[in-house]
């Protein structure tokens, strides 16, 4: 009798224990209908506090539990710069922040000390005008990992898609309902300081959150030169872009040009002058009256010679 009665009661538990975990489940948010779209991102013109760290994302926690603490009626916003699928854990990059002011509020001067006291910078993060945005219903703790299962996915499958170029990834916890969003313009002004170095000898870092380039671009270079672009980051794009042109051969005014050619005609004359045959003096303008003026020069020098020896010969006639 025991025994069944402690079956029944190991049995209740089970029971309960199932249903339980199904509530908690549900109410987490695992059936919740997501929505991804481009459009106005969910926060404004911000003034944060934050901390910088390198490591897994599965050590965030202990951060956000920071400023929790220090302000918990406030925003937590987080940045996220790798994809944990490509970069290695122990070099994956992100920031932890505090809103202090969202807009055109004031910030909390006695709340920046005390952010500053525990080692937290402050920065503004700019109005974006564009983003690729979702949100998830904020409810325990566990509603924050099914987040992260269900909306990512999501949100890169619609980058990929619609050929976006989106980083890095944002999360926002307002309330009771986490927002995701990826920036579409204004992206480098969402990286701190911190994550642009790197360490003597270490590869750089790519710029994961961006799509495939679309089939509709051209084949050959025109088509990869996108996708080399999209995995940099847009520091090293605008210094890629800078050295470019400053490699770039300066064109040449419209005077040069004209210099050029006459200088190749120039050229071209000479050659053609020397390369040329001397004329013969009846193809030169007075050469006709030149050569005339020569042969009647000839035949009066032969008459004059007649001349000289017919008087020779009348001459030792007489003597005779």
């Amino acid at each position: 009798m025991d025994t069944w009665l402690i079956l029944v009661a190991i049995c209740v538990l089970f029971f309960c224990l199932i249903v339980t975990v199904s509530v908690l489940i549900f109410y987490s948010g695992v059936f919740e209908n997501i929505v991804v779209k481009a459009g106005k991102p969910p926060i404004g013109k911000v003034v944060i506090a934050y901390k910088f760290a390198r490591g897994s994302y599965k050590e965030v926690g202990p951060l956000f539990f920071e400023v929790a603490k220090l302000a918990p009626d406030h925003k937590a916003l987080g940045i996220y710069y790798d994809d944990p699928f490509k970069v290695e854990s122990y070099r994956q990059r992100y920031a932890v922040a505090c809103i202090l002011a969202e807009d055109e509020q004031e910030v909390d001067r006695d709340l920046v000390k005390k952010f500053e006291a525990e080692g937290f910078k402050m920065m503004d993060l700019p109005l974006a005008d564009h983003a690729v945005h979702s949100s998830f219903p904020y409810k325990c703790a566990l509603s924050i990992f099914i987040g992260v299962q269900r909306i990512y996915p999501r949100m890169s499958e619609y980058i990929k898609e619609h050929g976006l170029q989106a980083h890095p990834f944002v999360e926002i916890y307002s309330g009771n309902t986490i927002h995701y969003m990826s920036p579409l313009d204004k992206q480098e002004t969402f990286y701190v300081p911190e994550s642009l170095q790197q360490f003597p000898g270490e590869e750089p870092y790519e710029s994961v959150y961006s799509s495939e380039p679309s089939p509709d671009s051209s084949e050959g270079d025109s088509q990869s030169q996108p996708e080399a672009e999209s995995l940099l980051h847009p520091s090293q794009i605008v210094r890629a872009e800078v050295i470019g042109k400053v490699e770039e051969e300066p064109e040449k005014s419209a005077v040069e040009e004209m210099e050029d050619e006459g200088e190749k005609k120039t050229a071209e004359e000479a050659d053609i002058r020397e390369d040329s045959p001397d004329p013969e003096p009846s193809s030169i303008p007075g050469g006709e009256a030149q050569k005339e003026r020569g042969s009647d020069e000839e035949s009066g020098s032969s008459f004059e010679d007649l001349k000289l020896e017919a008087e020779e010969v009348s001459a030792k006639a007489h003597s005779l």
